[in-house]
């Protein structure tokens, strides 16, 4: 009893007293001790460095050392619950694991190939909800680690690209041969550069000048990655949220879109010769989706329920679809074909609300721009699903993992959303918008402007005029 004896107790009655113990319970998650920002700090690092792929040549043991970094913050937190208990946390990333486990055994004994557990060291980013969720970090703490992480990512792709690519640092396999169009590349994490941008543009507390630098290398980063679906997604995300355009009706829509656009590309297992990408296949990359299509339509029919699984090596993998030589077929290449062709019906399913958790739902009152930026980031990953699922099948996760740990924290993970703005969102500010400010300048009494979150309206309430019972109505924080 004397450990818990708080004195600012005495003074309140029993039921506000049990309201202020339930609040601190609450908000518990939000404490981060050092300890916890170390940890979260190396999970980030490593994730980032077996996304970047161009470490290695630093390094040659960095990607291998990250995947065990990030394997050892998963058990560290699976198995010592220091921070946060909730069963249903713990219970579904268990479920996750075992279910990688079952598809990796599956396809060991369906190709006749020997077990190689290693393969699922590539799907840890996937597992890393547990560590974020647990750590009790907030959020925007773990949006500011993660961003001048990717910014020291970012600013070593730029100033290296010549050389890396060149060979001249030696072998590295993020180097990319090129089409016609694009030539020879050094491969780029998109997802990384997008949202050192995002981050960059809404993060009101980073010097301008500073931030401006960071945006041009991270945009120049994304040019020369020569990704150019995603390049063009990206501009669109950030053209509709600099003009306020991505309320929820406008989230709805392209939600919508990208939902048609991978119903057209299933459609070949249900009309034979159907094959969509046979409509670019002008285009070099066009043109071997448009062969892979074909292959994944046969292994997808061949194995609809669980998918093929999680191969042992690439190669035994290509020699279980039988493609032809020099002709692979990536998974990750094919839109929403790649999680059902890997992971069969339950892929489909985890990559449909995995899409929708980032496109369409508000998340709640997390106060700092730094989290608007991953909800753009998330929205712009999972908009690029026409064309590739990296939001599941590529270490791009760590930010659908970041917007489950945020909803978890909020509340329920599914929920009724609200249509409080349809096209036109509110984002707070510290000054309001333009129009608040002409009336805050004109107004004889002077105003209390309380902020919003990036998808309902600003309020405002007068000093003068706000009443107890006004003051008991509006929801506590």
């Amino acid at each position: 009893m004397a450990g818990s004896f708080d004195p600012a107790l005495l003074a309140l009655h029993d039921e506000d007293r049990a309201m202020l113990v339930i609040i601190r319970r609450r908000h518990r998650w939000r404490r981060s001790p050092l300890f916890n920002n170390i940890m979260i700090t190396a999970l980030l690092s490593a994730i980032v460095i077996q996304s970047a792929m161009i470490f290695d040549l630093f390094w040659p043991a960095a990607t291998y050392v990250g995947y065990w970094i990030q394997a050892a913050v998963f058990l560290f937190y699976l198995i010592l619950p220091l921070s946060r208990i909730r069963p249903s946390v713990v219970g579904s990333a268990i479920i996750i694991l075992i279910f990688l486990i079952v598809e990796h055994v599956r396809f060991c004994v369906m190709a006749d190939e020997s077990y190689n557990f290693n393969s699922l060291l590539f799907y840890l980013p996937f597992l890393s909800f547990l560590p974020l969720y647990k750590s009790g970090v907030s959020i925007n703490t773990i949006a500011k680690i993660l961003f001048w992480i990717c910014v020291i990512y970012i600013f070593t792709y730029v100033v290296g690209y010549d050389r890396i690519l060149s060979g001249s640092l030696g072998d590295n396999r993020a180097i990319k041969d090129g089409d016609f169009a694009r030539g020879a590349r050094l491969y780029l994490a998109t997802v990384f550069a997008a949202f050192v941008a995002f981050y960059s543009v809404t993060n009101k507390s980073i010097p301008i000048v500073v931030r401006a630098i960071i945006f041009v290398v991270a945009f120049y980063a994304l040019v020369l990655s020569g990704s150019r679906t995603y390049g063009v997604i990206f501009m669109l995300v950030l053209g509709l949220s600099s003009i306020r355009l991505f309320g929820m009706a406008t989230r709805v829509l392209l939600f919508s879109i990208v939902m048609i656009i991978c119903g057209l590309v299933m459609l070949g297992l249900l009309v034979p010769g159907w094959n969509p990408f046979a409509q670019m296949s002008s285009d070099g990359s066009g043109f071997a989706r448009s062969l892979e299509y074909e292959v994944a339509m046969r292994v997808i029919k061949d194995h609809w329920f669980l998918g093929v699984g999680i191969a042992n090596n690439f190669d035994a993998q290509q020699i279980f679809f039988k493609t032809r030589e020099y002709l692979p077929l990536y998974p990750s290449d094919l839109g929403i074909l790649g999680p059902l062709i890997l992971f069969g019906i339950p892929g489909l399913l985890v990559f449909i609300a995995a899409t929708y958790l980032c496109m369409v739902p508000s998340l709640g009152r997390h106060d700092g721009s730094g989290f608007r930026g991953v909800q753009l980031t998330a929205f712009t990953c999972a908009a690029f699903g026409v064309i590739s699922p990296s939001l599941l099948l590529e270490p791009n996760a760590v930010f659908l993992m970041m917007l489950i740990v945020a909803r978890l924290r909020d509340g329920p993970l599914f929920r009724v959303f609200q249509f409080e703005k349809l096209w036109f969102e509110a984002v707070s500010t510290d000054q309001g918008t333009v129009m608040q400010r002409v009336m805050a300048v004109v107004s004889i009494r002077h105003r209390r402007i309380y902020g919003a979150d990036h998808y309902t309206p600003l309020t405002m309430t007068d000093p003068d005029t706000d009443t107890d019972s006004d003051r008991d109505q509006r929801p506590k924080t």
